[in-house]
């Protein structure tokens, strides 16, 4: 994949976690020896993975899934440690932002997706602009608001929250 691996701490022992074809993987950072892993049905993952709430959140590639998964597991853990899944809204390319337990994630193509990020639910989804824009960039959160950045110049920031909010176009 081309995704950037991350890691992550799990009961004092570090975990790296990377995306791959097919499957989502954690490996000892010291060893390289394989912990567990999920297999996810997608390939070429860009999405960088994100940790909180105790979940690994990790992209299935051009699958545009989310798979939120419990990294205490040992081998295959497919059947025994996803939380939930969603494809709506997921994108390819830009990693989601997670901003007090909401995941914020743009498509490629431009569409918003807010993520209650325990449960999975959408909370909203949103077009960023009327034309057809492309986003390969990752949002960016600062200063108490959402930073979206498309591949024509244009950005579009929002307020983090439960209702969709643009602060500036």
């Amino acid at each position: 994949g081309y995704s950037t691996p991350i890691i992550i701490d799990v009961a004092g022992k570090p975990q790296l976690i990377t995306p791959a074809s097919n499957a989502v993987v954690s490996l000892d950072p010291h060893t390289g020896k394989i912990l567990w892993w999920i297999k996810s049905g997608g390939h070429s993952p860009a999405m960088r993975s994100l940790y909180a709430n105790g979940l690994v959140y990790a992209s299935s590639g051009a699958g545009k899934e989310l798979i939120p998964i419990k990294p205490d597991g040992k081998g295959d853990v497919t059947a025994s440690h996803i939380a939930w899944r969603t494809k709506k809204g997921i994108g390819h390319k830009p990693t989601p932002v997670l901003v007090d337990d909401l995941i914020y994630v743009v498509s490629d193509e431009g569409s918003l997706v807010c993520i209650d990020a325990k449960t999975g639910e959408q909370v909203w989804g949103q077009r960023l602009s009327q034309a057809k824009a492309a986003y390969s960039a990752s949002p960016l959160y600062a200063d108490g608001v959402i930073y979206f950045f498309a591949e024509d110049g244009t950005a579009t920031v929002i307020q983090p929250g439960r209702e969709f909010k643009i602060v500036a176009q």
